[in-house]
């Protein structure tokens, strides 16, 4: 009898979250904030990894006692240069990741997929509570399980 009491109030705050949205105006907004910090954060390292590469080019020219002898400088930013790329392309990938993590959230918050999952949960709850479904385990299973799946994918 437990089980079912927590599986009907899981379907049931469920519900209420898809319904009124709280949940997704949050995620949205978290969403945002994060596809501006990995943006903002790829353009630093990416200004960084040129500014570096300039600095890279500068040689030194000395005539020491009339000898001359031409330093790169630049070139001990080499090392610095290649962690600086490599974290810029990081961050390329993560922005990207944001934006698909955004797209998703878009579609996954939408009114359909939201009446899908409320059908699942009734589904669930009938098998839960009408005695003809709930002597069937499997039934009872499949039915929790295709909830769960589709509480997840909403959420």
């Amino acid at each position: 009898m437990r089980a079912k009491g927590w599986w009907t109030v899981a379907a049931l705050v469920a519900c209420a979250l898809a319904a009124s949205g709280i949940a997704d105006r949050f995620a949205e907004q978290y969403a945002e904030g994060a596809l501006k910090r990995a943006f903002a954060t790829w353009a630093v390292a990416r200004g960084l990894d040129g500014a570096i590469s300039v600095a890279q080019g500068t040689e030194l020219a000395l005539e020491p006692g009339g000898v001359g002898v031409n330093l790169s400088v630049g070139e001990v930013l080499d090392p610095v240069n290649d962690i600086v790329e490599q974290f810029s392309q990081v961050m390329l990938i993560a922005t990207g990741s944001t934006v698909l993590q955004t797209f998703i959230l878009k579609y996954t918050g939408s009114v359909g997929v939201s009446l899908f999952m409320a059908a699942t949960a009734l589904f669930a709850l009938l098998v839960l509570w009408i005695p003809r479904f709930a002597m069937r385990p499997r039934l009872k299973a499949f039915a929790l399980k295709f909830f769960a799946v589709t509480f997840m994918v909403r959420f």
